[in-house]
């Protein structure tokens, strides 16, 4: 009959067993035939009873006249990343980090621990800066195999470009008896940095040609945390280029690292 196990042929085989002894024999083995999955149940259990109101005559049930079966658990269940890089932009405000559960599913809970940190050298800075860096959990459900987290990370005004840090894999001390670490437990995340436009200052310039060259501005939308060089093209429309009315070009002009306008 069950106990933690569950019988008609999910755990184990229940029902009746007939067990014959011969002549001169005072022990006979049998076997209950155990189902072996792919389920991460830990050990389980199931109870044998002699029936009594079966035996034959003079036979009476003894001491112990039931006795407890324990189904070791024979499966191992490994967690780990499914790939080494995650990559996520400020403008979404997360990296998606996927992890598997590889050797079966549980049936109960299973959490396990990613913990984003620094890179060395410094690229993207955690606690908050350019990501959060406190230690998140990732549980996979009863009969599930993977799950995916997201690491937050911040939008800012600053263009630093990608940054990376480092994403690790560890074991509570709660699971450590159900699931073991795989073969990927360390990956990198990276943070795309927000888009930056570039524009003009205004949509018209006049100059009179005694007064020498325009002096046109060109603004970002966001600081750069590098600088950045852009290049302007002229082209005629009623005055003529190639150093005629206006020119030559291109023009290369640089705007320096944490300033928005040239």
């Amino acid at each position: 009959t069950d106990g933690s196990a569950t019988g008609g042929g999910v755990d184990y085989t229940s029902g009746l067993f007939t067990v014959t002894f011969p002549p001169g024999v005072t022990s006979v083995p049998f076997n209950v035939p155990i189902n072996n999955d792919d389920i991460y149940e830990g050990n389980e259990n199931f109870l044998l009873t002699i029936n009594s109101s079966a035996l034959p005559t003079g036979v009476t049930r003894g001491d112990p006249g039931e006795a407890t079966v324990t189904i070791v658990e024979s499966g191992v269940l490994t967690v780990q990343f499914n790939q080494t890089t995650y990559t996520g932009s400020e403008q979404s405000g997360f990296v998606p980090v996927t992890l598997l559960l590889e050797g079966g599913s549980s049936t109960s809970d299973i959490s396990v621990t990613v913990t984003p940190s620094d890179q060395s050298p410094l690229s993207a800075e955690g606690n908050g800066v350019d990501y959060t860096s406190t230690p998140i959990t990732a549980t996979f459900t009863a009969g599930t195999t993977s799950t995916t987290i997201n690491v937050p990370v911040t939008r800012d005004s600053i263009i630093e470009g990608s940054e990376t840090f480092d994403l690790g894999l560890t074991i509570p001390p709660a699971v450590s008896g159900q699931v073991e670490l795989g073969s990927i437990t360390e990956a990198t995340g990276i943070i795309t940095d927000s888009t930056v436009a570039v524009s003009f200052g205004q949509p018209t310039y006049s100059v009179n040609e005694t007064d020498g060259p325009v002096r046109p501005a060109l603004v970002l939308s966001n600081p750069s945390s590098t600088d950045i060089t852009v290049r302007v093209f002229s082209t005629d429309v009623a005055a003529t280029g190639g150093g005629v009315d206006h020119g030559p070009g291109p023009y290369t002009v640089t705007i320096r690292a944490g300033d928005t306008r040239v």
